[in-house]
């Protein structure tokens, strides 16, 4: 049990609040005058003060946890890192169960982005049998907080070890939400977000979370009902205008989906200020609609942002739309070429039809065969893919195989295009008088 004195640090910092005290003796030893001295600068914020009276004491008592711990605490305020670290380290070494050296240590490795490193500071107060309840559920929960993406079970599992200590906090069902949404339950998410909101209405993650969770139910009325209430009290936040925009959408009600998403456009100082998220969203739903001309210069500003292909592939379908098929070629070619950067393979076998309708226009049947060759090995053949590898074959004069192909159409396009079929058929016959 350590004196009060010694934690004083500790306790000024705010890092933990449950913090072990018991009463300082009657007659303050050399050591307690001299700290006395020094957690007074500490309490007043002379960090610099507070070190200068600190270093001597930590050369002369380097088995002292509470003295290696206040130094530490002083130059981590003075963003004296790897001193810091230092510090903490030797408070450590001289009482390895000393819980607020590995919080403070564990805390100042996130500031500096070592984060295996605040792991293993993390992992050992969890696996303390004696810490106390509330630094393991906090510990527990920040474990969590790094687990929910990577290892979701994980991060669930640390969830529940961090109640088990401590009690259900407010924060756990927010936490719990998050990981059933990763995981695909969103029942159970649902039932989460709505714990949050029942404490607390104008969470607005917790809103997001639950029109999220209603959307993957495919209650898509019910999502849009909870996400307009949160907009009453923040109009303007975008993650409920994209969340929403998405409800209408699956709703079939893009116009309302778009109305949505111009209005926050129109609200941001500038158009290179509006989040990606809406901008992307609100270019789909363009090119959806048949709305080409606008989508287009919302995808060459998210272009200019980010190296993804699939934007490059979104402008090349809204060129094409627009009859520009010498640039729609050029841009989609560029897509194509970075396969590897596509989110998966079906992507990218899109983008190899729409760079074969767009080299089929600019008469380039060689470029277009080549797309659709690709395309083969991820997607299998539509009606469409085998008309144009046909009319392909067709303007390179190698006619067997535009017959093979204008037959394979002919086989499975079912009278659901009758100008491309009557082609065919007529194609068909004059082919068979070049033989």
């Amino acid at each position: 049990m350590r004196k009060t004195i010694f934690s004083a640090a500790w306790l000024a910092c705010g890092v933990m609040a449950w913090a072990q005290q018991t009463t300082p003796p009657a007659e303050p030893t050399d050591l307690t005058v001299r700290l006395q001295a020094a957690q007074s600068s500490l309490e007043s914020k002379d960090y610099r003060g507070a070190e200068s009276l600190l270093t001597p004491l930590a050369n002369e008592f380097p088995d002292n946890a509470d003295v290696q711990f206040d130094l530490g605490f002083a130059q981590d305020h003075l963003d004296e890192n790897d001193a810091a670290i230092a510090s903490y380290k030797a408070s450590i070494k001289a009482d390895p169960k000393y819980v607020p050296a590995h919080d403070a240590l564990a805390r100042l490795y996130f500031r500096l982005h070592r984060v295996d490193d605040a792991r293993t500071e993390l992992n050992t107060i969890a696996s303390m049998d004696d810490a106390p309840a509330e630094a393991k559920g906090q510990a527990l929960r920040m474990l969590a907080n790094l687990d929910q993406s990577a290892n979701p079970q994980q991060a669930n599992d640390e969830i529940l070890a961090a109640m088990k200590a401590t009690g259900e906090k407010s924060s756990d069902a927010g936490a719990a939400g998050v990981l059933a949404l990763r995981s695909g339950d969103y029942a159970d998410a649902e039932q989460q977000y709505l714990k949050v909101l029942s404490a607390d209405p104008t969470n607005v993650d917790a809103r997001v979370g639950l029109g999220t969770a209603l959307i993957g139910e495919k209650k898509f009325e019910d999502a849009a009902k909870t996400l307009v209430i949160g907009l009453k009290t923040a109009p303007d936040d975008s993650a409920l205008n994209v969340t929403l925009a998405e409800a209408y959408a699956n709703e079939g009600k893009d116009d309302e989906a778009i109305t949505v998403l111009e209005t926050l456009r129109k609200k941001t100082d500038a158009a290179s200020s509006t989040p990606e998220a809406v901008d992307g969203m609100l270019a789909r739903l363009y090119l959806m609609n048949d709305r080409p001309a606008d989508a287009e210069p919302l995808l060459r500003e998210l272009i200019a942002k980010t190296n993804d292909p699939a934007l490059e592939d979104a402008l090349g379908e809204a060129l094409v739309k627009q009859a520009k098929y010498p640039e729609a070629e050029k841009v989609l070619a560029q897509a194509f070429a970075q396969r590897a950067a596509f989110h998966n393979d079906n992507a990218w076998g899109e983008a190899a039809s729409h760079l074969a309708f767009a080299a089929d226009r600019n008469a380039h049947p060689q470029v277009a065969l080549q797309a659709l060759q690709a395309r083969s090995t991820v997607l299998p053949d539509t009606p469409a893919s085998l008309f144009l590898q046909a009319t392909s074959y067709d303007a390179l004069h190698q006619y067997k195989d535009a017959a093979h192909y204008y037959h394979a159409f002919l086989a499975v396009s079912g009278g659901q295009y009758p100008d491309e079929e009557f082609k065919a058929r007529h194609r068909l016959v004059a082919l068979q008088q070049t033989r």
